[in-house]
């Protein structure tokens, strides 16, 4: 048998990969769900994701794991709504949103310089596989996306109003100190695919790999306490003897499990998710902070992209704001909704703060001097096996896929002991 610890997106992959070439496993997993960070919460009858979190329909994993029929995939628009300081200036897919052309013209963000450097952005990118995008390099050849749009020779309107708010909300760092290699393979997904969320919330995507294993296989509640080569212990006392083992934590419970010491940076950020008597906009697009003075980096109305996220006649709103944090914490709600109120007027008062997440470890950094594997995995001793996403890209792309290859050594090693 095989034991896989975390019941996260890199062990739930894992385990659907084993599943197919039917070798046993148990998954023990401490907390009550599957997901690990992707989970969603019913509060009031309103549905809360951990965090702002949205799926790329076009990342190589959720391709290959994923019924996209069964989750009831709703859209964002291909595009944003920029606060420029005095209104909300509109920017557009030209191709997937013909009729919106003229906003997007008039919001002046896009110059006629920006038109060859997106050109040569997009044939550096969608042309090639995402291997070759994420081909491994050395630390020294490697850049920061923020270098990247510069030698590119996007507009620093462009590049200040749109780039960096839209990415920061992916690296959860305003500074735009990711890897360009990050960076585009994450613009081709953005042009290739869709951003969408399940109908129910982000939850249902681990809901539904959980769903396809093995009756009885998933052990939720089920802290692991200790680790010596293949033998693992629970808190309870128990102890679990295992052809091979797969850790699918995150790097922190990882190295405490492993009883290593390692220096590991993560991005922060604060989610702060609010009931609404209406929305705000009435339709399914992204809010950016083009003036990157304010507290919010990014907003969504939640129930405008899924009626399901709100009871019938609310609305949801959820405002992020990502590092580095300029407000003490204290502060920082009153600095949401003041700005809040700057971009929809007096409506803000009759909101009501749900939750504020605060998500200290939401992703693992990935500067340009820190190597990534594009496997994802460690091998720590014969049949042990690290996997997740701080070991490859911090993304859903990174946890899935690292999942996938610790269960290809798991297959291979058990092929060679017979």
């Amino acid at each position: 048998m095989v034991v896989i610890i975390g019941a996260g997106l890199a062990g739930l992959s894992c385990a659907t990969r084993l599943a197919l070439h039917q070798i046993p496993f148990q998954i023990f997993e401490a907390s009550d769900q599957v997901g690990g960070r992707m989970r969603t919460d019913v509060v009031e009858g309103f549905r809360l994701d951990r965090g702002f979190q949205i799926l790329l329909t076009a990342y190589p994993w959720a391709e290959k794991l994923l019924d996209f029929k069964t989750l009831e995939l709703r859209p964002l628009q291909a595009g944003a709504l920029v606060w420029d300081g005095h209104a909300l200036r509109r920017l557009s897919d030209p191709f997937r949103h013909p009729a919106q052309i003229p906003a997007t013209l008039g919001s002046h963000l896009p110059s006629l310089r920006d038109v060859p450097a997106l050109v040569s952005l997009a044939l550096r990118t969608l042309p090639f596989s995402s291997d070759t995008l994420l081909r491994e390099r050395e630390p020294s050849a490697e850049h920061s996306t923020q270098d990247d749009l510069l030698s590119l020779g996007i507009s620093n309107r462009l590049r200040e109003q749109f780039f960096r708010p839209f990415f920061a909300g992916i690296f959860l760092e305003r500074p735009l100190d990711t890897s360009s290699t990050f960076f585009r393979f994450l613009f081709k997904m953005f042009a290739t695919g869709s951003a969408v969320v399940p109908k129910l919330g982000m939850g249902e995507i681990p809901r539904l790999l959980a769903s396809q294993l093995p009756s009885g296989s998933i052990h939720l509640r089920h802290s692991v306490s200790g680790l010596e080569k293949q033998k693992v212990t629970l808190a309870s006392g128990e102890s679990i003897e295992a052809r091979a083992v797969v850790v699918a934590t995150d790097g922190v419970a990882a190295d405490r499990l492993l009883n290593r010491s390692q220096i590991r940076n993560w991005r922060a950020t604060e989610c702060f998710w609010f009931a609404a008597p209406r929305s705000p906009l009435n339709e399914n697009v992204l809010v950016l902070d083009g003036t990157g003075k304010g507290a919010i980096n990014h907003l969504a109305v939640m129930s405008d992209v899924s009626e399901s996220y709100a009871p019938p006649g609310k609305s949801l709103i959820c405002a992020n704001v990502v590092e580095p944090f300029h407000l003490k914490d204290e502060l920082r709600r009153h600095a949401v909704v003041e700005q809040m109120e700057h971009w929809f007027g007096a409506q803000v008062r009759d909101w009501r703060l749900l939750r504020r997440d605060s998500i200290p470890h939401a992703l693992p950094a990935l500067n340009p001097d820190r190597p990534f594997k594009r496997d994802g995995i460690e091998t720590q001793g014969e049949g042990v096996f690290c996997c997740g996403d701080y070991l490859s890209l911090p993304s859903q792309e990174g946890a899935a896929s690292s999942g996938l290859h610790a269960a290809d050594e798991v297959i291979r090693l058990l092929a060679q002991s017979g």
